[in-house]
Parts: structure tokens; sequence; C-alpha cells
């Protein structure tokens, strides 16, 4: 119930808006990336047992510049050049505007 409220803040996340699925430097990382007027929407999934690092890099590339995500309602740290995904970790990011 909480993730479809989450879902539904999100004008990403609308059932019209295209999704691009991506792997970049890692393969054990794989992006959904929606693009909608209001914002972008970066879904980031560790698809492995390991933690894992992401570059923030790569989501200022996919268009995710002040990363927020939405599943813990908590900004991340840019304080460093990398992000840390749990195993099996999601997190859903839209800039923190």
């Amino acid at each position: 119930k909480l993730l479809g409220q989450k879902r539904k803040q999100i004008p990403s996340l609308k059932a019209d808006v295209q999704t691009q699925v991506r792997v970049l430097d890692n393969p054990s990382i794989v992006y959904f990336v929606r693009k909608h007027s209001a914002g972008t929407f970066v879904g980031l999934f560790n698809m492995s047992p390991n933690r894992h690092e992401v570059h923030l890099g790569s989501l200022k590339y996919l268009g995710i510049n002040n990363p927020f995500d939405v599943l813990t309602d908590l900004p991340l740290s840019t304080s460093g050049e990398t992000i840390t995904v749990e195993p099996y970790g999601a997190l859903w990011l839209v800039n923190n505007d």
C-alpha cells in the first residue's frame, strides 16, 4: 500500500511515460529511467548478493544531479564520488529540488 502511495507521487511513473532499461559500468546494477516534464526518475536495482558502489557521475549522466531516494524519503549523500547499493537493494531516485 505504501509503495503504491509513493508511486502516485512521482509523475515519471505514470503509465504513459516510457521506460528505458540501462546497464552502465556495472552489470550487477540495472537502471530503469523514466523522463517526464515534471522530472526524471531512476530506479536503481542491485541484482546481486554483493554490495556495490555506483558512481555519482552515472546518475548525473541519467539526469539525477541531487539524488533523493523516494523509498526511504531521504536525500543521498553526495559528499563522495559513489553511493552504496546493498545486496538485492533498490533505490527510487528523483532530483531533490
